[in-house]
């Protein structure tokens, strides 16, 4: 059993969804069989086929269809056939569009040769790939381009031989992130609860519920929390020469205090952390951070994974809580820690209705992550060539 090389996901949609709760329509033949063969009203064996597979009814078929297209990077002295590159890369190519066959452990490709993960390539999800590159687009970090050579040379960098997990990445933002049942040594472990780590992440989710929220008059009428320690105090130093006392000044407190605010709206969250350590003033005036700011951060730095909803969460005609709105799109959007699920309406933290942006969010953090990686691989061999 091979796993998407970006998320770490099953490359197949194949015995995920229970059988025995399958829509009319359904292909049976991809469904789980989860007979319960146990004796007895309840079922209490470990091993038994009906403690397995994601719930039907909360899993359509079309929500794990995305798992079937899979492409695969290729080092370029193996390209016999015709695969499909982005750019111009010399040690690397894109193979077009494939399906993984689970039982002899092969992608097959409509123009070229089967190929077999791992060996002959790294294999990823056609959706994770393009998250991949939508991210780099998105981040504000000064880092080279992102090319198929530098990402098929650090994920060789960090491949094990191991078959369950082709690429260990070491970091705790990879993958599933601790969750439990993910990436079983033989097969993909489908436990119930945690539909949303293969639901697909780019199927409709209708944010506008969201959003009419924090459009609220009530929710609009909340102020932002006041962050930090009251109000600094200016430092005093006393020089040798005179015992008079001079106040230290820095540039930033002659500025009104709406243009300290314009400067801080302007910068990422990581660039207003710096700089409210290095000037008081500004330490000060993020204590007041007013709603304009929140409005920024959508789609940047922690809240980057909202980029691609970025239009639809701006209405300028109507005011909006943007602070309590990243609040909600934070708690919706998180993975409840023991993969519990309720009704729709029941917990709007739990309910099925947010898997899609669950596993976007997830698989988002994946792509951040490699980002990081390759980066770093492509500093070190500048170093080296320098």
């Amino acid at each position: 059993m091979h796993y998407c090389c970006i998320c770490g996901g099953p490359v197949s949609s194949l015995d995920l969804r229970k059988a025995s709760l399958a829509n009319d329509g359904d292909d049976l033949n991809r469904c789980y069989k989860d007979e319960c063969d146990c004796i007895g009203d309840e079922c209490e064996e470990v091993d038994c086929p009906g403690q397995f597979g994601y719930n039907s009814q909360v899993l359509l078929e079309e929500d794990v269809a995305w798992l079937d297209k899979v492409v695969m990077i290729c080092p370029s002295m193996n390209n016999n056939g015709t695969g499909s590159s982005t750019g111009s890369q010399s040690g690397a190519y894109l193979t077009a569009i494939g399906d993984y066959d689970e039982y002899d452990s092969l992608v097959h490709f409509p123009d070229t040769s089967t190929k077999c993960p791992n060996r002959d390539g790294f294999v990823a999800h056609d959706c994770c790939l393009r998250t991949l590159f939508l991210a780099e687009s998105n981040s504000s970090k000064k880092q080279s381009q992102l090319t198929l050579e530098s990402l098929f040379f650090t994920m060789k960098r960090f491949a094990v031989p191991s078959p369950e997990k082709a690429i260990d990445w070491k970091d705790s933002r990879l993958y599933g992130g601790g969750v439990h049942g993910f990436q079983g040594s033989d097969k993909w472990e489908a436990l119930y609860g945690y539909e949303w780590l293969v639901s697909d992440p780019e199927g409709y989710t209708n944010i506008a519920r969201v959003l009419n929220y924090a459009a609220h008059p009530k929710i609009v009428a909340l102020r932002s929390p006041i962050w930090g320690p009251l109000k600094l105090k200016e430092v005093k130093e006393s020089t040798t020469a005179k015992e008079d006392t001079i106040i230290q000044e820095e540039g930033f407190k002659k500025l009104p205090f709406e243009v300290q605010l314009m400067i801080i709206e302007l910068l990422s969250s990581k660039d207003v952390h710096n700089l409210s350590l290095a000037s008081r003033a500004i330490c000060n005036a993020t204590r007041y951070l007013p709603n304009s700011f929140w409005k920024t951060r959508l789609g940047q730095g922690r809240f980057g994974y909202l980029a691609p909803f970025r239009g639809d969460l701006t209405w300028p005609s109507v005011p909006v809580n943007y602070f309590r709105l990243l609040c909600r799109l934070e708690n919706v959007s998180r993975p409840w820690p023991h993969g519990d699920q309720g009704p729709l309406g029941e917990n709007e933290q739990i309910c099925p209705y947010w898997n899609s942006l669950k596993n976007w969010r997830r698989i988002w953090g994946c792509c951040e992550a490699i980002l990081d990686k390759v980066n770093a691989y492509d500093n070190a061999i500048m170093k080296a060539a320098a």
